[in-house]
């Protein structure tokens, strides 16, 4: 065939993570950090690697945190129907209880999805739920890691205290403040390292 449905890709992973840690191993990787996915790559068998010489040392973050809307139906049918990937950010209480839940899954942090607003009215609202999203992590003991690709999300998101930026900034250059809160967070930038159209 020339394609493979994204549900039989899903349902494949799922029932054989072991593939995942034989390509890891095969080349040379040890340790891994899951920045995001379903709640079974934190809880369930692609987790359970600790002692094992066939898996590598897995740490996985979980669901995700957004504001973004219309985002969890790509993800909810099939075998993930009840694997939601995406949390909502849409008060205070909502957050500290998705926070909740991951720490009691067992994540090994707090993933925030953080896009720049859908409107200029949207963003003070926006911005004050990162910074409870941020608070949130830091109460129950966890690091904040943010996708941020915006300079201006990618910076509220290192004044919430994220400990990792898991992109690159890619709509303007980031500048002596972006690098001052980086610097005073001890944060990790992790370049998107792609390869383009027309390469």
């Amino acid at each position: 065939a020339d394609t493979l449905p994204y549900a039989d890709a899903i349902q494949a992973l799922w029932s054989d993570p072991g593939r995942w840690h034989r390509s890891y191993l095969c080349s040379g990787t040890t340790a891994v950090f899951d920045v995001g996915g379903a709640p079974w790559t934190v809880t369930g068998e692609q987790a359970r690697g600790e002692g094992r010489s066939d898996r590598v040392h897995v740490r996985a973050a979980g669901p995700l945190i957004t504001h973004a809307n219309g985002i969890n139906p790509l993800f909810a049918y099939g075998p993930l129907a009840d694997q939601p990937v995406f949390m909502a950010m849409e008060s205070e209480e909502q957050i500290r209880a998705d926070v909740a839940r991951l720490r009691e899954m067992g994540s090994a942090a707090v993933k925030v999805w953080y896009l720049a607003p859908p409107s200029p009215e949207d963003a003070s609202r926006l911005d004050a739920l990162m910074m409870v999203a941020g608070e949130a992590a830091r109460d129950a003991g966890l690091p904040l890691i943010v996708h941020a690709t915006e300079l201006q999300q990618a910076k509220t998101a290192l004044r919430a205290g994220a400990k990792m930026l898991v992109h690159s900034v890619v709509d303007a250059p980031v500048d002596q403040e972006f690098i001052d809160l980086l610097l005073a967070n001890d944060a990790f930038y992790a370049p998107t390292i792609v390869v383009g159209r027309n390469w």
